[in-house]
């Protein structure tokens, strides 16, 4: 069976989701599909999908916990246009 890049399991996975996660219910999720993913292709995977505009990944209420949600379909408003 081929294997699949990881940012193709993490984006699946959040479009499945369609909710913020954090980066460790991801890393879980994936391990479920992929049980060679590492915590360090999880990270590599929401790094190349953040530069390319598909996920947001911020700091969550816990310090060191990362919040990740998909980008697609939600617009931002600057503070002037509030």
């Amino acid at each position: 069976m081929p294997r699949f890049p990881s940012w193709y399991i993490i984006y699946q996975i959040l479009k499945g989701e369609n909710r913020v996660m954090t980066e460790q219910e991801i890393y879980e999720k994936a391990r479920a599909i992929d049980p060679m993913i590492s915590i360090s292709d999880v990270e590599k995977a929401l790094m190349k999908l953040e530069l390319n505009g598909k996920i947001r990944v911020y700091e969550g209420s816990k310090k060191g916990i990362l919040n990740v949600e998909l980008a697609e379909g939600t617009s931002f408003l600057t503070p002037d246009e509030e």
